[in-house]
């Protein structure tokens, strides 16, 4: 099964949901497991380590990591006084990367964000990565077409 198989149809009574649930048991059952940039304790109260809402889009994905370096991060880390995301979410592909492997553009024409690796255009004039998820191919960057 692709991941995308176990996820566009997910079960509380699959075995993928079982192995889901034991998994999270022992990761949470850890000590020291911390933000790489605040230090705070994760998981964070909300959220598991994988989703197991099988009402979620997060279904069956890994929270809290950063799927290019593996680094456990928060996803909104208080770092004198102000908040900031280290991870940010791929619409594409559906995976968190942190700030310091991929850049997360965010298109304004369909109010998306990709990792670098999910961006196929570029800008004949600037090389700029264009989103590919909308059907408008207008650089952000040096508007041109």
């Amino acid at each position: 099964l692709t991941s995308k198989a176990w996820r566009d149809e997910p079960s509380a009574a699959s075995e993928f949901h079982a192995f889901l649930g034991r998994y999270n048991q022992i990761l949470t059952s850890w000590e020291g497991m911390n933000c790489f940039e605040c230090n705070g304790l994760l998981p964070s109260s909300d959220l598991e380590w994988f989703g197991t809402a099988t009402y979620d889009l997060h279904y069956g994905t890994q929270n809290h990591t950063c799927y290019g370096c593996l680094k456990h991060y928060c996803y909104t880390c208080e770092i004198n006084e102000e908040e900031k995301s280290m991870l940010e979410y791929c619409s594409t592909c559906k995976r968190d990367y942190c700030i310091g492997c991929s850049k997360m553009p965010f298109c304004s024409f369909c109010d998306e964000s990709n990792c670098d690796d999910c961006y196929k255009h570029e800008c004949h004039k600037c090389n700029g990565k264009l989103c590919s998820n909308c059907n408008i191919f207008k650089c952000e960057y040096c508007d041109k077409y």
